[in-house]
């Protein structure tokens, strides 16, 4: 859960940046850099995740857009 709130936060560029930025001074031993492996490893899949429901979310709407529009143009014929 508390991975899901870090994303909500709209700092997951930060926190991976600051991450980064730990790991490089090497001012974080071999445990926190596995832990903070970890968490950019969590936070990753969360956004991976958060964008594959975007795309299947405007994939249905573009969907149910065009079974809108198809019995319409279906309609017009019968007008004529």
């Amino acid at each position: 859960m508390g991975v899901v709130n870090q994303v909500g936060r709209g700092n997951l560029l930060q926190d991976i940046r600051d991450l980064a930025l730990e790991a490089a001074n090497g001012t974080v031993s071999n445990s926190d850099r596995t832990k903070n492996q970890t968490e950019i490893n969590e936070l990753l899949a969360e956004v991976v995740n958060f964008t594959k429901q975007q795309i299947l979310l405007q994939a249905s709407t573009a969907m149910l857009a065009q079974a809108n529009i198809q019995p319409q143009s279906l309609l017009l014929l019968f007008k004529f």
